[in-house]
């Protein structure tokens, strides 16, 4: 399901230890590269992927986050038995990620108070 938005390929890293969580600074559980793509003020493309972390403490009342963390500290493993629902919850929780278009304004007043050595 992805909300009228276009299939989009996000890969999910489960090898190796996750990042922190960039809000509160505890170990992320799972960590998505987010692919992005908006056209720049000149009319350019700009693409990327950004990184998402799921964490326990931050993502637990998403709709979308919470049954998949309810799963992974339920199941410290994936076993073969749990790969449909450990898949079917990660995709869900893929989809439903967004990754908004920058604020052009916010970035030219930060970008000013920097300048201005008010930041």
């Amino acid at each position: 399901m992805t909300h009228g938005r276009p299939r989009r390929d996000v890969e999910i890293r489960v090898s190796g230890e996750p990042p922190d969580c960039p809000h509160c600074g505890r170990p992320g559980l799972l960590v998505a590269h987010v692919p992005y793509g908006w056209d720049n003020p000149g009319a350019e493309p700009t693409q990327g992927t950004i990184p998402v972390v799921l964490c326990a403490i931050c993502d637990i009342g998403d709709e979308h986050a919470g049954p998949l963390i309810a799963f992974l500290l339920v199941n410290e493993q994936v076993t073969p038995q749990t790969v449909p629902e450990c898949a079917t919850l990660i995709q869900r929780w893929a989809d439903s990620i967004t990754i908004p278009r920058p604020d052009m304004n916010r970035i030219d007043e930060e970008y000013q108070a920097w300048r201005d050595g008010s930041l």
